[in-house]
């Protein structure tokens, strides 16, 4: 999507972000140079479309998965920071991405000998009931077929047509995954009265070997099958913006595990990678990485 980035003066900045993008263009600078990070979507053939490409090509991720659409465009949101916290206005109508799964070979040429596959709450919300199925339809063979596949919950109760809706497409995409990585302010909007340890349970019941949960400033809670452990979250006196947050916190989870380390060190990786994310504007902040 085109990002329209709240700089908190009245002005905002233009750039190209959207959830698993964020990811992915985080776990392109987490990795070595020899990990090789591709990106499948669908966009326009306008401009704007154009733009993004050339943006996500320059960033160093592979483009072959990005299908093009003459009939439609990229979707944009803007961004709205109070205290460091944003909200989203979104416009995606005319996005092309929504047509993603209607291609059933497309998705599974894409995924097929990855190591890992990563898609979100988000990616599923945008996509129409059957495409939705579609698409978790193809992950679960990739699955089998040895993918590690994980899923950021990523809640965006406004995607979705109703709450129940929202709720069996979040479980949908749980049912598929091996990794789940839930914030608890999302769980709290799906289920108001379930524990810490009740969100654990559900989503190692849908079938999650791991379970990494995000509190904002609050302990990360991880159940690895079904060995639990806790990790202090370090205090940001500093916060600019939140936006990609969550974003970046699994693309340093998934970087640092993809590359042989226990999950107390991935853990320990996705939250120092995430704090230095919100000390910045918008979604895609260049990191240290010294992590």
């Amino acid at each position: 999507m085109i990002e329209m980035a709240d700089l908190g003066d009245g002005r905002y900045a233009r750039g190209v972000a959207g959830d698993t993008l964020n990811t992915a263009w985080y776990a392109r600078h987490a990795l070595p140079a020899d990990w090789s990070v591709a990106y499948g979507t669908r966009i326009g053939t306008d401009p704007a479309s154009q733009g993004m490409f050339d943006f996500i090509q320059a960033a160093g991720i592979e483009t072959r998965w990005i299908g093009r659409d003459s009939h439609r465009s990229v979707g944009l949101y803007l961004t709205t920071l109070t205290a460091g916290e944003r909200r989203f206005s979104y416009w995606r109508g005319q996005s092309a991405a929504r047509h993603l799964a209607n291609d059933v070979d497309f998705l599974r040429s894409m995924m097929a000998g990855q190591d890992i596959i990563y898609f979100s709450g988000i990616s599923l919300a945008i996509l129409a009931p059957d495409d939705r199925k579609r698409l978790c339809d193809c992950l679960a063979s990739a699955r089998q077929a040895g993918s590690c596949i994980a899923f950021d919950t990523n809640v965006r109760a406004q995607l979705w047509s109703n709450a129940d809706d929202m709720r069996a497409g979040i479980a949908l995409g749980a049912s598929v995954s091996d990794i789940v990585f839930p914030s608890h302010d999302d769980e709290m909007l799906m289920y108001p009265d379930q524990s810490i340890w009740g969100i654990l349970d559900r989503y190692r019941a849908a079938g999650a070997r791991t379970v990494v949960m995000k509190n904002g400033p609050q302990p990360v809670w991880c159940d690895h099958l079904g060995q639990r452990f806790s990790h202090n979250v370090m205090t940001i006196s500093d916060v600019v913006d939140t936006t990609a947050a969550g974003d970046s916190f699994a693309a340093g989870f998934l970087a640092s595990v993809v590359q042989g380390d226990d999950l107390k060190q991935a853990v320990q990786s996705a939250v120092a990678l995430s704090a230095q994310v919100v000390r910045s504007h918008g979604a895609l902040v260049v990191p240290v990485l010294d992590v």
